[in-house]
């Protein structure tokens, strides 16, 4: 138990926050595991039907820092990958999912320079 004022407020703040990113956390290993475990039962439908909402779902956990920007590409790569295959391999989908496509980030762009005023 923290002692110092502002110790005892970094714990109250942290609390807080792993309350607020437990939902994200939770929303998206509960579409991984669904997702599985319908490819295999082999309703690949179904679980291309999800495939959407499972990236969304991860490119809001990256966007608000639950997870790492990589981790996040990695994940939807995994998924990808799993439906592609069952998909070849007899999946009554006539669809095959693309990887999705990397988008510049702000960090990533270079940064506009502005020409200075000079005072006369």
């Amino acid at each position: 138990m923290p002692i110092i004022k502002s110790a005892k407020k970094r714990m109250a703040q942290t609390i807080k926050r792993n309350e607020r990113n437990k939902h994200y956390k939770s929303q998206m290993l509960t579409l991984f595991k669904n997702i599985g475990k319908w490819i295999k039962e082999g309703s690949v439908a179904k679980a291309l039907s999800f495939f959407s909402e499972a990236q969304k779902t991860i490119d809001t956990a990256a966007k608000k820092n639950i997870i790492h920007k990589s981790n996040a590409d990695r994940k939807k790569s995994m998924i990808t990958r799993l439906i592609n295959t069952a998909v070849q391999k007899g999946g009554s989908v006539s669809e095959v999912v693309s990887a999705p496509k990397k988008t510049n980030s702000p960090k990533s762009m270079p940064k506009k320079t502005t020409a200075k005023k000079i005072a006369s």
